[in-house]
């Protein structure tokens, strides 16, 4: 799944092409509140930090952009955590493109190919304050499953297709 596509939007890889992008969204109101400072502040923190993401094993993080005009406008990530049994789906998006479904086809596109073509379950992390990810996540089907610390940072357990 290097790229993909549908009505709306298209995926790629995240690559170091997409640094710009990546350096504004990690600095973004949401992200900083909901996610945390990732200390990626320029060019040489960006470039790092995409490298760190690309290495990591069993994980996975797209660009994601409009199909008309190529503009990336969020992320989705399926990531392999060590406290958690399942991959983590996550999705990140510019302020400018919150509310117009773009984050929910976007997660429910790379949700539907994990269950339907891997049946693999997945689980989806947020802190309790991101009320917004939470009602996505219960629009796509998840269900509050419990709670994991990891390094103290109390977070929210969602869990799709759990059997």
């Amino acid at each position: 799944m290097d790229m993909y596509e549908t009505d709306k939007l298209l995926f790629r890889k995240l690559a170091t092409p997409h640094a710009p992008f990546i350096l504004k969204l990690v600095n973004t109101e949401g992200w900083l509140n909901y996610i945390g400072d990732r200390n990626v502040h320029n060019e040489q923190d960006v470039l790092g930090y995409i490298q760190k993401i690309v290495d990591m094993p069993k994980s996975h993080c797209w660009v994601v952009s409009l199909r008309e005009g190529d503009d990336p406008i969020g992320i989705v990530t399926l990531f392999h955590r060590s406290y958690l049994e399942f991959n983590d789906l996550g999705f990140a998006f510019l302020p400018a493109y919150h509310g117009k479904g773009y984050a929910f086809e976007a997660a429910h596109h790379v949700m539907n190919f994990i269950l339907n073509e891997n049946n693999f379950p997945l689980l989806a992390t947020c802190v309790a304050e991101n009320t917004r990810s939470i009602s996505l996540l219960e629009k796509l089907g998840f269900t509050y499953v419990g709670e994991v610390n990891p390094e103290g940072e109390g977070l929210r357990v969602y869990g799709v297709n759990l059997k």
